[in-house]
Protein backbone atom coordinates (compact mmCIF):
# COMPACT_ATOMS: atom_id res chain seq x y z
CA UNK A 1 0.00 0.00 0.00
CA UNK A 2 2.56 2.27 0.98
CA UNK A 3 4.66 1.66 -2.13
CA UNK A 4 1.45 2.33 -4.54
CA UNK A 5 0.79 5.53 -2.46
CA UNK A 6 4.77 6.80 -2.99
CA UNK A 7 4.06 5.80 -6.51
CA UNK A 8 1.04 8.34 -7.36
CA UNK A 9 3.01 10.73 -5.51
CA UNK A 10 5.79 10.60 -7.86
CA UNK A 11 3.41 10.03 -10.76
CA UNK A 12 1.64 13.85 -9.21
CA UNK A 13 5.08 15.67 -9.39
CA UNK A 14 6.11 14.61 -12.30
CA UNK A 15 2.60 15.91 -14.22
CA UNK A 16 3.03 19.32 -12.41
CA UNK A 17 6.14 20.00 -13.14
CA UNK A 18 4.72 18.99 -17.16
CA UNK A 19 2.18 21.47 -16.09
CA UNK A 20 4.48 24.00 -15.00
CA UNK A 21 6.76 23.62 -17.90
CA UNK A 22 4.07 23.97 -20.56
CA UNK A 23 2.57 27.15 -19.12
CA UNK A 24 5.88 28.62 -19.20
CA UNK A 25 6.02 28.02 -22.98
CA UNK A 26 2.98 28.98 -23.43
CA UNK A 27 3.91 32.71 -21.73
CA UNK A 28 7.18 32.81 -23.92
CA UNK A 29 5.50 32.48 -26.67
CA UNK A 30 3.42 35.62 -26.13
CA UNK A 31 6.25 37.27 -24.66
CA UNK A 32 7.80 36.30 -27.65
CA UNK A 33 5.12 37.99 -30.10
CA UNK A 34 5.17 41.19 -28.27
CA UNK A 35 8.65 41.97 -28.25
CA UNK A 36 9.04 40.99 -31.98
CA UNK A 37 5.59 43.25 -32.41
CA UNK A 38 7.83 46.08 -30.22
CA UNK A 39 10.75 45.47 -32.12
CA UNK A 40 8.95 46.64 -35.74
CA UNK A 41 6.81 49.01 -34.23
CA UNK A 42 7.69 53.17 -33.93
CA UNK A 43 9.91 53.83 -31.07
CA UNK A 44 7.67 56.31 -29.28
CA UNK A 45 9.37 60.02 -28.35
CA UNK A 46 8.36 63.62 -27.69
CA UNK A 47 9.34 64.29 -31.30
CA UNK A 48 6.01 62.41 -32.76
CA UNK A 49 3.43 61.23 -30.52
CA UNK A 50 1.65 62.24 -26.89
CA UNK A 51 2.22 59.56 -23.91
CA UNK A 52 -0.56 57.55 -23.39
CA UNK A 53 -1.97 57.44 -19.76
CA UNK A 54 -0.45 54.78 -17.57
CA UNK A 55 -0.49 54.32 -13.68
CA UNK A 56 3.07 53.42 -13.51
CA UNK A 57 6.06 54.45 -15.46
CA UNK A 58 9.37 52.91 -14.89
CA UNK A 59 12.14 55.01 -15.76
CA UNK A 60 15.47 53.32 -16.08
CA UNK A 61 18.95 53.72 -18.22
CA UNK A 62 19.41 57.23 -18.78
CA UNK A 63 22.52 58.55 -18.81
CA UNK A 64 23.64 60.93 -17.05
CA UNK A 65 25.66 62.92 -19.67
CA UNK A 66 22.00 63.23 -21.49
CA UNK A 67 19.59 64.35 -18.53
CA UNK A 68 19.01 67.65 -19.65
CA UNK A 69 17.65 65.93 -23.12
CA UNK A 70 15.78 63.43 -21.25
CA UNK A 71 14.45 65.86 -18.95
CA UNK A 72 12.10 67.11 -21.63
CA UNK A 73 11.05 64.05 -22.51
CA UNK A 74 10.35 62.68 -19.36
CA UNK A 75 8.46 66.06 -17.88
CA UNK A 76 6.23 65.34 -20.24
CA UNK A 77 5.24 61.64 -19.42
CA UNK A 78 5.08 62.80 -16.31
CA UNK A 79 2.46 65.77 -16.58
CA UNK A 80 0.47 64.17 -19.10
CA UNK A 81 -0.20 61.58 -16.56
CA UNK A 82 -0.25 62.95 -12.96
CA UNK A 83 -2.80 66.17 -14.45
CA UNK A 84 -4.72 63.21 -14.54
CA UNK A 85 -3.84 60.48 -12.20
CA UNK A 86 -2.84 61.40 -8.06
CA UNK A 87 -1.73 58.43 -7.40
CA UNK A 88 0.65 57.76 -10.32
CA UNK A 89 3.59 55.39 -9.51
CA UNK A 90 6.84 56.18 -11.00
CA UNK A 91 9.72 53.54 -10.34
CA UNK A 92 13.54 54.78 -10.96
CA UNK A 93 16.37 51.92 -11.21
CA UNK A 94 18.22 51.90 -8.47
CA UNK A 95 21.52 52.25 -10.57
CA UNK A 96 20.91 55.16 -12.00
CA UNK A 97 23.72 57.77 -12.49
CA UNK A 98 21.00 60.71 -12.59
CA UNK A 99 18.95 59.00 -10.02
CA UNK A 100 18.94 62.11 -7.35
CA UNK A 101 18.14 64.36 -10.73
CA UNK A 102 15.70 62.38 -11.50
CA UNK A 103 13.93 61.90 -8.46
CA UNK A 104 14.36 65.87 -8.32
CA UNK A 105 12.21 66.60 -10.96
CA UNK A 106 9.70 64.37 -9.72
CA UNK A 107 9.59 66.10 -6.64
CA UNK A 108 9.35 69.86 -8.62
CA UNK A 109 6.65 68.12 -11.08
CA UNK A 110 4.33 67.42 -8.16
CA UNK A 111 4.93 63.42 -7.87
CA UNK A 112 4.30 62.64 -4.26
CA UNK A 113 7.29 61.22 -2.55
CA UNK A 114 5.68 58.25 -1.15
CA UNK A 115 4.96 57.53 -4.79
CA UNK A 116 8.55 57.50 -6.30
CA UNK A 117 10.06 53.94 -5.71
CA UNK A 118 13.84 52.82 -6.03
CA UNK A 119 13.91 48.98 -7.50
CA UNK A 120 16.75 46.57 -8.09
CA UNK A 121 15.08 44.93 -11.16
CA UNK A 122 12.76 44.21 -12.58
CA UNK A 123 10.36 41.63 -10.95
CA UNK A 124 10.75 43.26 -7.87
CA UNK A 125 9.09 45.96 -9.75
CA UNK A 126 6.60 44.32 -10.96
CA UNK A 127 5.60 43.02 -7.38
CA UNK A 128 5.27 46.28 -6.05
CA UNK A 129 3.05 47.42 -9.22
CA UNK A 130 0.25 44.37 -8.38
CA UNK A 131 0.67 45.17 -4.97
CA UNK A 132 -0.38 48.73 -5.53
CA UNK A 133 -3.34 47.27 -8.33
CA UNK A 134 -4.29 45.35 -5.58
CA UNK A 135 -6.42 43.09 -8.30
CA UNK A 136 -8.20 45.96 -10.17
CA UNK A 137 -8.29 44.90 -13.43
CA UNK A 138 -9.83 48.47 -15.24
CA UNK A 139 -7.60 49.77 -18.38
CA UNK A 140 -5.87 52.38 -16.71
CA UNK A 141 -4.30 50.11 -13.46
CA UNK A 142 -3.41 47.50 -16.28
CA UNK A 143 -1.08 49.75 -18.10
CA UNK A 144 3.04 50.73 -17.39
CA UNK A 145 5.26 52.82 -19.40
CA UNK A 146 9.31 52.51 -19.27
CA UNK A 147 10.90 54.99 -20.31
CA UNK A 148 14.52 55.17 -21.32
CA UNK A 149 16.93 56.59 -23.82
CA UNK A 150 15.70 55.27 -27.16
CA UNK A 151 18.77 53.46 -28.44
CA UNK A 152 17.71 51.26 -25.81
CA UNK A 153 13.80 51.32 -25.12
CA UNK A 154 13.02 48.22 -26.73
CA UNK A 155 15.79 46.17 -24.75
CA UNK A 156 14.14 47.51 -21.38
CA UNK A 157 10.55 46.80 -22.83
CA UNK A 158 11.54 43.29 -22.95
CA UNK A 159 12.84 43.11 -19.39
CA UNK A 160 9.80 44.31 -18.23
CA UNK A 161 7.43 41.80 -20.67
CA UNK A 162 10.08 38.74 -19.36
CA UNK A 163 8.87 39.05 -15.71
CA UNK A 164 5.38 39.47 -16.51
CA UNK A 165 4.67 35.78 -16.81
CA UNK A 166 0.93 35.10 -16.20
CA UNK A 167 0.25 39.23 -16.24
CA UNK A 168 1.77 39.04 -20.04
CA UNK A 169 -1.58 39.27 -21.49
CA UNK A 170 -3.56 41.58 -18.84
CA UNK A 171 -0.65 44.70 -18.07
CA UNK A 172 0.06 46.69 -20.98
CA UNK A 173 3.40 47.86 -20.95
CA UNK A 174 3.99 51.42 -23.60
CA UNK A 175 7.17 53.03 -24.35
CA UNK A 176 8.00 56.16 -24.24
CA UNK A 177 11.88 57.65 -24.52
CA UNK A 178 14.21 60.64 -25.41
CA UNK A 179 16.13 61.02 -28.38
CA UNK A 180 19.95 60.06 -27.79
CA UNK A 181 20.93 58.50 -31.80
CA UNK A 182 19.21 60.19 -34.78
CA UNK A 183 15.77 58.63 -35.20
CA UNK A 184 16.71 56.83 -38.84
CA UNK A 185 19.23 55.06 -36.66
CA UNK A 186 16.11 53.61 -34.76
CA UNK A 187 14.31 52.50 -37.96
CA UNK A 188 16.70 49.73 -39.19
CA UNK A 189 17.64 47.11 -36.57
CA UNK A 190 20.49 44.70 -36.90
CA UNK A 191 19.79 40.96 -36.78
CA UNK A 192 22.49 41.08 -33.91
CA UNK A 193 21.02 43.46 -32.11
CA UNK A 194 17.15 41.62 -32.77
CA UNK A 195 19.24 38.71 -31.06
CA UNK A 196 19.91 40.68 -28.14
CA UNK A 197 16.83 42.24 -27.33
CA UNK A 198 14.44 39.15 -27.40
CA UNK A 199 17.44 37.42 -25.47
CA UNK A 200 16.12 39.27 -22.66
CA UNK A 201 12.79 36.87 -22.51
CA UNK A 202 14.02 33.94 -20.28
CA UNK A 203 12.71 31.15 -22.22
CA UNK A 204 13.30 27.24 -21.67
CA UNK A 205 13.31 26.25 -25.29
CA UNK A 206 13.58 28.26 -28.64
CA UNK A 207 11.26 29.43 -30.32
Amino acid sequence: MRKKLVYLICLLSVATLSYSKKDTNVYCAEKIAKVEYMIKDVVKTEHQVVPKYVSYIDISNIEAKDFEVAKRSLSLLINANSLTNDNLTVFVNENEKAKSKIIDLLISIGINKKNIYEYSNKREMLKKILKIRNGRNDLLSNRIAVFSKSSNIRQEYAKIINVLDEYVNILVVDNYSYLDIPRSDLLNISDKEKEKILNEIKCNYKK
